[in-house]
């Protein structure tokens, strides 16, 4: 006998794909977003440009240095450094015309990268061969011009000294941490080998820390080189993270109706609960992260371009989801006009409504009077992507509980007829013996002003 009902309205999986199927984006959001990545793209090139200015200035400090050996060490020298250059020009020029990187499979972007690694280790192959080739090369060079062995020796010293300057123009600290400082070390032989009078095995020496130090600049060309790659990858992911976040703040829906195409803006952030604020604040913590990229390793870039793709899909995600909610929301709609046309047949008017926390998003209220003064409250709750519980309260001045099951059995007929199913309606938990609904939900102004709880 119970004043309170309770019921579960499903809406069917026909009605539910029909009504996806008649709601679509409007917006060219490829457009949209491709506008946005625009408008961040000069800060982008510019961020790009100063670090390969950076480049093109240790290239001149190369040179520099370069000068300062002897003639014979300077000429392979620039062999090399020419070299090193083309091969770098390649790496940046393969790089960059991968266009629309960031859609492309990463494991496409790893494998061309991938690639360029193993170009480098046959460049060192191939540049070592030439060193021991041209070794011999050298040292008669050296000796034509300087038949004292101090002085040959010392020539070495100064050669490799220069070789290893230029190696200490790259990063080693990160990319070969302490590989530098054991050569330096090592160098250090050559120089109380001279202190001790003993030349030839100070030549000998400098001569194997030359070819070392060559195989570590080889080495930091290709670690800086690929971590540079990796480090635009990044950059461009995350720019294109956050201006498909700008590009979804507003999407534009057409619905199909009986009367033609109605569009509406939606605010997805709104209607996914706020789960776009909540990625595009991930997305700006990356950008937050590679502003001091320098500390991270190429395995760090490569997760944050892993995060920055999932989140991206999350995003588009979103509309989908915001979608689904104005459909549900709309079909709340539906299930209240359903209810109204079933009571105003039997004589009662609609007296108010409302939104709990005055938010479309959360339960829908409708009262209901008939020309005694009795009432009717309906709450309709959403649970989940097809169901909506309905609460059902009755006013009525005398109880009659035959009559309130037909009034309930042709709400419930009126919305089968709309695509909605229903359960059997039940009392509301704890109220069997309760005769009139619960008073406090007819305080529809507490319900609106009543502030949501945030977690």
């Amino acid at each position: 006998m119970s004043g309170q009902k309770v019921t579960y309205a499903r809406i069917t999986t026909g009605e539910f794909e029909r009504l996806q199927r008649s709601a679509r984006i409007a917006d060219n959001m490829d457009s949209k977003i491709r506008n946005a990545v625009s408008s961040k793209e000069y800060e982008l090139r510019n961020e790009f440009q100063s670090r390969l200015d950076n480049v093109n200035r240790r290239n001149s400090e190369q040179s520099r240095l370069i000068n300062n050996m002897s003639d014979s060490m300077r000429d392979m020298e620039r062999d090399f450094q020419r070299e090193f250059q083309e091969q770098s020009s390649r790496h940046r020029r393969d790089f960059s015309n991968l266009n629309n990187k960031i859609d492309l499979e990463v494991e496409q972007i790893h494998n061309r990268l991938d690639s360029q690694r193993r170009e480098y280790t046959t460049l060192i192959e191939k540049q070592g061969k030439i060193l021991n080739n041209k070794i011999n090369d050298l040292r008669q060079s050296i000796e034509q011009r300087e038949a004292n062995k101090e002085n040959q020796a010392k020539t070495w010293l100064d050669d490799v000294n220069s070789a290893l300057a230029i190696v200490d123009t790259y990063n080693h600290k990160k990319f070969a941490p302490n590989e530098y400082d054991e050569l330096k070390a090592r160098l250090q032989i050559s120089q109380t080998n001279i202190n001790n009078g003993v030349f030839e095995a100070s030549i000998s020496n400098s001569q194997t820390v030359w070819m070392d130090a060559y195989k570590l600049r080889a080495k930091l060309e290709q670690l800086e080189n690929e971590w540079n790659a990796y480090f635009e990858l990044a950059k461009e992911s995350n720019v294109e993270l956050i201006a498909t976040c700008e590009a979804h703040e507003v999407v534009k829906f057409a619905f199909e109706t009986e009367d033609g195409d109605e569009s509406l803006e939606a605010n997805i952030d709104y209607w996914s609960n706020g789960e776009l604020n909540r990625l595009k604040a991930e997305a700006i913590k990356i950008d937050q992260k590679l502003a001091n990229a320098d500390e991270f390793t190429v395995n760090d870039l490569k997760q944050m371009i892993q995060n920055s793709i999932e989140l991206k899909e999350k995003v588009i995600a979103l509309t989908d989801l915001a979608k689904n909610n104005i459909i549900l929301h709309e079909k709340r709609m539906h299930i209240a006009d359903d209810i109204t046309g079933s009571l105003e047949e039997r004589g009662y008017e609609v007296t108010d409504d409302c939104y709990d926390y005055d938010d479309s998003r959360e339960s829908y209220r409708v009262k209901f009077e008939n020309s005694l003064g009795e009432e009717v409250v309906t709450i309709i709750t959403p649970k989940d992507n097809q169901t909506n519980q309905l609460n059902i309260h009755f006013f009525d001045k005398s109880v009659n509980e035959d009559e309130r099951k037909t009034r309930l059995n042709d709400m419930l007929q009126s919305l089968k007829e709309d695509g909605v199913e229903c359960d059997q309606p039940q009392c509301i938990a704890g109220t069997q013996f309760e005769a009139h609904g619960n008073e406090t939900e007819k305080d529809f102004e507490a319900v609106k002003n009543k502030k949501k709880q945030t977690i």
